[in-house]
């Protein structure tokens, strides 16, 4: 609005009316522009906070539901892992047993393994070996047959190479590899 240099006149006479001149009127301005300014700065910042930290809040709260699920699953899994390893360790293990071929020196040690089982001196002990293994420690008979008197060695083709079994009259000794890998997934249950 444009104010014209025109006189006013009053019909009545004016009550509480106050002169302001211009700067007065500028500097009440700028006050009252600086207050809603600081004001609205103030209320802004306050709301601010509030939903960060309704945030921060929420966020937390969601870390730890996605901390427990994770824990949950973590301990499930760790289960299923100790329920599972055995079998798969002896399924590995059976596949690199698979058709190996042992040399005399590991044939020997299988039947020195089965035998420990026995009392050195025991009569009429049998000792089986795949009809390969027994070839190769064929040679070894004597030394056998110095701590077991009257020793036989058998091939038996149901045996694979490093499997062994050695009886006597007391029972029998089942140094199959079959066996000792069940009995490894046992112990590892």
């Amino acid at each position: 609005m444009i104010l014209s240099p025109k006189s006013v006149r009053f019909t009545t006479p004016p009550s509480a009316i106050t002169l302001v001149r211009d700067a007065d009127a500028n500097e009440a301005v700028r006050a009252a522009h600086e207050d809603g300014r600081r004001t609205g700065y103030e209320e802004a910042t306050q709301a601010l906070n509030l939903q960060i930290l309704e945030q921060r809040t929420q966020i937390a709260n969601l870390q730890e539901n996605t901390l427990k699920a994770i824990s949950s699953q973590f301990g499930s899994l760790i289960d299923d892992v100790r329920r599972e390893l055995p079998a798969l360790a002896v399924a590995v293990a059976r596949r690199a047993l698979a058709g190996i071929v042992l040399d005399a020196g590991q044939v020997k040690a299988v039947a020195d393994e089965a035998l420990a089982e026995l009392a050195p001196g025991t009569p009429g002990v049998k000792l089986r070996l795949s009809p390969n293994d027994l070839r190769l420690v064929e040679a070894l008979a004597g030394e056998f047959g110095q701590r077991y008197p009257g020793l036989e060695l058998v091939g038996d083709p149901e045996l694979h190479s490093g499997d062994c079994l050695a009886s006597s009259q007391f029972g029998t000794i089942d140094a199959r590899l079959a066996g000792k890998l069940e009995n490894i997934a046992q112990a590892l249950l």
